[in-house]
């Protein structure tokens, strides 16, 4: 199976998973962490995918944070929410983006 597959699947799974841990009564230190792997997986996969086009790497990028911060806007939740996120979406960035 390619790479690019299972790194896409697993980005959507992640994705797809999160709202059942939104669910949880766990604290919400723990779901803010959480936050990062699909956030850092799905911009991390737009942008190795994309690495011959960085344009629609970037595009793909901001949408995964306009998205996660849309929802995370209409949920209400706090600022740890954001950091995590934003924290992933640097190490992913800082991971897919090319040298030179």
């Amino acid at each position: 199976m390619p790479v690019g597959a299972l790194r896409w699947g697993l980005g959507l799974g992640l994705a797809a998973l999160y709202p059942l841990v939104l669910r949880t009564r766990w604290a919400d230190a723990v779901k803010a962490v959480l936050i990062a792997a699909p956030v850092g997986v799905l911009s991390a996969a737009f942008l190795v995918s994309f690495y011959d086009r960085l344009w629609v790497a970037g595009l793909g990028v901001a949408a995964v944070a306009a998205g996660v911060v849309l929802v995370l806007r209409r949920l209400g939740k706090p600022w740890e929410y954001y950091v995590a996120a934003g924290f992933a979406l640097a190490l992913a960035v800082a991971y897919g983006w090319p040298p030179g």
